[in-house]
C-alpha cells in the first residue's frame, strides 16, 4: 500500500547548498522507500516519500534554508579546542563545521544570526582571564612529605601559562589560572587534602611525692617501764 502512494518533489534551496539540504533531511525519510538525491548545479534536492513525510522535509528545509553568518573569535584565554566543542553542540545542523587554529587562537563559524548570538554569549563566558586564588592546605605530610603527589594531580589540569606555588610552612596553595581549572583544583583539593584520622584521648596523670609527713607510727620500745615506753 505504502510504494503507491510515493510522490516526488523538487526542494530548490537559496541560502544553503542542496548537499547542506541532503544531509540535514536524512533522518525523517521513510525506511526502506523513501529516497533523496542532489544536484551540486543546480542546487536542488529530489525527494522521493510518501505526502506526508515529503511536507515535513519541506518544513525542515524552510526553517534550515536561513542566511548564514560568518563570525570570528579570537580566544584569548581558555582553551581553543574546548570552546570548539562546545560551539559545535549548538551549532545548526545544516550549518559547515566549525573551523579553528589552536596557534592564532581563532574559531570561523558560519550559522544562523540567532545560533550566532547564543555562541557569541557562550564565548564570552568561556573566554575569560586567569584569577588568583589562595587555598589551605590541611595535610600535605610533615615537612611537605606529600608535597610531590599534590603537585602531579594539580599539573595535569593546569593550562600552559598557569603559575601556582605551595609553601609547606604556612601550608598555603597559590594558582592563579582560568575560573575553570580553579574548580578542578578545589575538586583535587578536596580529593587528596584531606587531614588525617584522629581520635582524642583524654587523661589525668596524678603524682604522688612521699615526705617525712607521712611517718606517722607508733614506736614500741621493749622496756620494763611499758608506761614510759607507750609516752
Amino acid at each position: 500500500v505504502l510504494p503507491r502512494k510515493v510522490r516526488q518533489k523538487v526542494f530548490v534551496p537559496r541560502e544553503i547548498t542542496a548537499e547542506e539540504a541532503f544531509k540535514a533531511i536524512q533522518g525523517v525519510m521513510t525506511p526502506n522507500i523513501g529516497t533523496a538525491s542532489f544536484d551540486a548545479r543546480s542546487n536542488k534536492v529530489i525527494v522521493t516519500d510518501q505526502p506526508e513525510v515529503l511536507e515535513l522535509v519541506q518544513r525542515l528545509i524552510e526553517q534550515i534554508d536561513v542566511k548564514f553568518i560568518t563570525r570570528v573569535f579570537y580566544i584569548a584565554h581558555a582553551d581553543v579546542q574546548g570552546i570548539v566543542d562546545k560551539l559545535t553542540n549548538i551549532k545548526s545542523p545544516a550549518a559547515p563545521a566549525i573551523e579553528f587554529d589552536a596557534k592564532t587562537h581563532l574559531i570561523i563559524v558560519r550559522d544562523r544570526l540567532e545560533i550566532i548570538r547564543q555562541m557569541e554569549l557562550l564565548v564570552e563566558t568561556l573566554d575569560i582571564g586567569p584569577e588568583m586564588r589562595v587555598y589551605d592546605l590541611n595535610n600535605i605530610g610533615f615537612e611537605g612529605a606529600d608535597k610531590s603527589e599534590l603537585e602531579e594531580a594539580i599539573q595535569q589540569v593546569l593550562t600552559p601559562d598557569a603559575y601556582y606555588n605551595i609553601n609547606t610552612q604556612s601550608g598555603k596553595l597559590i594558582v592563579e589560572d582560568i575560573p575553570e581549572v580553579q574548580e578542578k583544583i578545589e575538586k583535587i583539593l578536596k580529593a587528596f587534602d584531606q587531614p588525617p584520622k584522629q581520635v582524642m584521648i583524654q587523661c589525668e596523670i596524678i603524682a604522688t611525692q612521699f615526705s617525712e609527713g607521712f611517718n606517722y607510727s607508733v614506736d614500741w620500745t621493749v622496756s620494763g617501764d611499758l608506761f614510759s615506753s607507750v609516752i
